[in-house]
């Protein structure tokens, strides 16, 4: 392994709440992607390291479709094999604009994790449906409301 990619992972942190959701999402049975513009095969290191990699249907990184975020082809190749259409039944859940952008393009329902409601005006394009300001918020919504878990 290359040196950046060992001190990479050394280094890699999980987000507060993100172990806790994942698994509480398995365990529900609820089919999990990652849609990321890192490279597919950081993407799957890291998941691999944090044991993360069973959690997840795929593990989809820029370079895996034909055309990367926002466009929305990593999306659709996520879903694939689940027998699950690209559409608002599905959350596409992320911390950035891209995100909203690639939920909007696919026709998915965007959650926004961010501290920051958009006050920069980074979503004001492509808003999210729902905001939580963390990954706990955001679990317990799901929770609470018995969505999934």
């Amino acid at each position: 392994m290359p040196v950046f990619e060992a001190l990479h992972l050394d280094a890699l942190v999980a987000a507060q709440g993100a172990a806790t959701l994942l698994s509480s999402l398995s365990a529900a049975g609820v089919p999990q992607a990652v849609v990321s513009n890192k490279q597919g095969r950081y993407l799957r290191t890291e998941a691999a390291h944090l044991n993360w990699t069973g959690h997840f249907h795929r593990l989809i990184g820029a370079g895996d479709a034909a055309r990367d975020k926002p466009a929305p082809d990593p999306a659709a190749l996520a879903l694939d094999g689940l027998g699950c259409a690209l559409g608002p039944h599905v959350y596409f859940v992320g911390d950035s604009g891209v995100d909203m952008e690639i939920a909007h393009a696919a026709g998915l329902t965007p959650v926004l994790i961010h501290p920051d409601p958009d006050l920069s005006g980074e979503f004001r394009d492509c808003p999210p449906v729902r905001h939580f300001d963390g990954l706990p918020a955001f679990h317990h919504f799901l929770t609470a409301e018995q969505r999934f878990i």
